[in-house]
């Protein structure tokens, strides 16, 4: 009968060895970044967005892809925010060219549903291509809509 209690003490203490290591290993995994490349984005491939007399754009931010390399002044490397037009209800993708990701903008930030874009500060001017570091098996669909512009936290 002793061993018996012994016996189910060891299954025990090796089980929990066990989920020890398995909670390790799966949090070790969490905590990797995500691998991404420097891409490649024809804009003449994408669709600018309609304003509707819109004066601003409120938007729901979903993902943040900030440019990797660091910034030299060329304005084709840029940050990528992937965004729903609350309004529209559509996917936006808003390119930023900007040495640094803003705080609002970071994915754990607690401002991803406050955001805006006005519309007086939209580039019109931009360049035919721009780079932009995305995982692998993210590519950004033809016909897409899309915007060059920065976004702003709303002010309540």
């Amino acid at each position: 009968m002793i061993k018996l209690s012994v016996k189910r003490i060891g299954v025990r203490v090796e089980q929990l060895v066990g989920f020890v290591i398995l909670v390790t290993f799966l949090n070790c995994g969490c905590n990797t970044p995500e691998k991404t490349y420097t891409k490649t984005i024809y804009i003449k491939d994408l669709k600018p967005i309609n304003l509707d007399n819109r004066e601003l754009i409120n938007i729901t931010l979903f993902k943040c892809y900030p440019i990797k390399i660091k910034y030299n002044g060329d304005k084709r490397y840029v940050n990528l925010y992937v965004c729903r037009d609350n309004e529209l209800r559509d996917t936006l993708f808003v390119f930023e060219s900007s040495a640094t990701v803003p705080d609002y903008a970071d994915n754990g930030s607690k401002f991803k549903n406050v955001l805006s874009i006005a519309a007086t500060e939209i580039k019109d001017n931009h360049p035919d291509s721009v780079f932009v570091d995305l995982p692998p098996q993210i590519n950004i669909s033809p016909g897409s809509n899309y915007v060059f512009a920065t976004l702003r936290v709303l002010e309540e």
